[in-house]
């Protein structure tokens, strides 16, 4: 409770540009997430050309949950002046079943590959998910999928995957030095978005 006070104090958790998303350390006070944010465990939200979905990938472990699936649903289905779609989630839900990417899983993510509550868990991301992802990367919508379960391995990480979806994660460990914050920039002339990592030093 001490903590999420003082991270309330800082980012003020309940202003819609402040946007949280469930990670294991949370789950055992959710309710005290909502009441604090002021918002439910999964949710989306638009700003000018960008629509943001945030996603509890703490729910059943990391699967993402059929109520879950059906907000997707329905944003997708709603992006007709959306330019870019970033979706928020903690765990790195995009590595396991990646062929790619599931081999690395144990030097870039803080939880290894496994079924702890904390480990980076098979799920249904590529069942269930990604295939209404690729769907509005075709349509002209570019995504990007932003998870936070890094640092204290690796700072960043970025990938784009074929069909031109990006996958990035950044993280800060604790008394480590080279921590990084992902930060986006959208351009009011031209409304691209871009983005790089800023070290927490060069923030303020």
């Amino acid at each position: 409770t001490a903590t999420l006070e003082y991270l309330n104090k800082i980012y003020h958790l309940d202003q819609p540009n402040t946007l949280w998303t469930m990670g294991n350390h949370d789950t055992a006070n959710p309710q005290l997430i909502q009441q604090t944010t002021g918002r439910p465990l999964f949710y989306a939200q638009s700003w000018q050309n960008t629509t943001l979905i945030v996603l509890n990938s703490q729910d059943t472990l990391g699967r993402i949950t059929a109520p879950q699936q059906q907000l997707l649903s329905q944003i997708l289905d709603t992006l007709a002046h959306t330019r870019y779609l970033l979706l928020l989630t903690h765990k790195l839900l995009w590595m396991p079943g990646n062929p790619d990417l599931e081999a690395a899983i144990d030097s870039v993510a803080n939880g290894n590959l496994g079924t702890c509550h904390y480990c980076t868990r098979p799920n249904n991301f590529y069942d269930d998910i990604y295939p209404r992802l690729q769907a509005a990367q075709q349509n002209g919508v570019q995504v990007i999928c932003l998870a936070g379960d890094i640092g204290v391995k690796v700072k960043t990480f970025e990938y784009q995957t074929p069909d031109g979806i990006w996958f990035l994660a950044t993280g800060i460990a604790a008394g480590t030095s080279g921590n990084r914050a992902l930060v986006f920039e959208l351009d009011p002339h031209t409304r691209r978005l871009s983005w790089h990592f800023r070290p927490l030093l060069h923030l303020f």
